[in-house]
């Protein structure tokens, strides 16, 4: 099992990767902040990144390793080096056997460097990427994914789909706190002109290497997104709620909402738990009685269902 340490020493490998294209980061090891010259991230991530490789191949742990060479990749597509980037997507697509989080981001970063490149084919890229986002049904790779295609529609003039994508990735990350709300947030002034504060602190505390108070941070803004629930349900679970009062079945609901019956299953599970119910008919009744349904609709109860 890898120690604290380690994990530790990952996490801050990806954090400096990825803030290495600022050119300056504000960084502390063990005293107050303070700028650090950009030579001085590379080299220190470099370090970082090869150690933590290393560790991977030591451990036989894959998974862990084609996550870091995804991010690597991650790092090259927005550093501009872009056949480093497509060296590395390439290899991992072709060579490799990937999970299906780990192949959405060679997906996306090689069909973004294809686009900006006004190459042909990179929307089988995305639509495969989408398809595998759309079946882990998380936020996180959905918003991931779907900024991807924002930027490609944006490269191709082609703003009303961009501005729809846009919305879509909004619709899905709302409720919820994503690590690509910066991105959203730029899309959103770069396409609609509408500027939005975004809170930095929990960044800021991660990379300054203070974990702790990075996750009372990121706790924080999670209660914060949920408060507008009176049970705390995520938009996807009150969407699932609605349609297990109506009587759907777990793969009915999968169905209806294009996700995975195992998908349903979590959604339901953690549903049960925020309603204090043992069963769907319980979760059903606790719902109407909350008014988180429509009555009209409810079926579960015995009552039937309309539309």
């Amino acid at each position: 099992m890898p120690s604290s340490s380690s994990d530790m020493r990952r996490g801050r490998a990806v954090v400096l990767l990825h803030w290495v294209p600022a050119g300056r980061l504000r960084l502390n090891t063990s005293g107050p902040l303070r700028f650090v010259p950009e030579t001085e991230i590379r080299t220190r991530a470099e370090l970082l990144y090869n150690q933590a490789t290393a560790y991977c191949d030591v451990h036989d742990i894959s998974t862990f390793a084609n996550c870091l060479l995804a991010e690597r990749a991650g790092v090259f597509e927005k550093l501009g080096r872009w056949d480093d980037c497509l060296s590395i997507t390439h290899t991992m697509l072709e060579e490799r056997s990937l999970s299906p989080a780990n192949r959405m981001q060679p997906l996306c970063y090689q069909a973004k460097v294809m686009a900006r490149r006004r190459q042909d084919g990179f929307w089988p890229h995305l639509d495969e990427a989408m398809d595998l986002a759309l079946g882990l049904d998380e936020p996180e790779w959905l918003s991931f994914v779907g900024l991807a295609r924002v930027e490609a529609y944006w490269l191709e003039g082609r703003l009303d789909a961009a501005r729809a994508e846009l919305d879509r990735v909004r619709d899905v990350s709302a409720g919820v706190v994503v690590l690509s709300r910066g991105w959203i947030a730029l899309w959103t002034r770069r396409l609609t002109g509408i500027a939005e504060p975004i809170d930095l602190e929990p960044f800021a505390s991660q990379i300054a290497g203070d974990g702790a108070h990075a996750a009372e941070l990121w706790d924080r803004l999670a209660r914060t997104t949920t408060r507008a629930h009176p049970q705390g349900l995520t938009r996807r679970e009150q969407e699932i709620l609605q349609l297990l009062s109506e009587g759907e079945s777990n793969e009915e609901i999968a169905g209806s909402l294009f996700i995975s019956v195992r998908t349903v299953e979590h959604h339901v599970s953690a549903i049960l738990g925020k309603l204090g119910a043992t069963t769907r008919k319980g979760a059903a009744k606790e719902a109407l009685k909350l008014g988180l349904t429509h009555s009209d609709r409810v079926s579960v109860l015995g009552a039937p269902k309309s539309r």
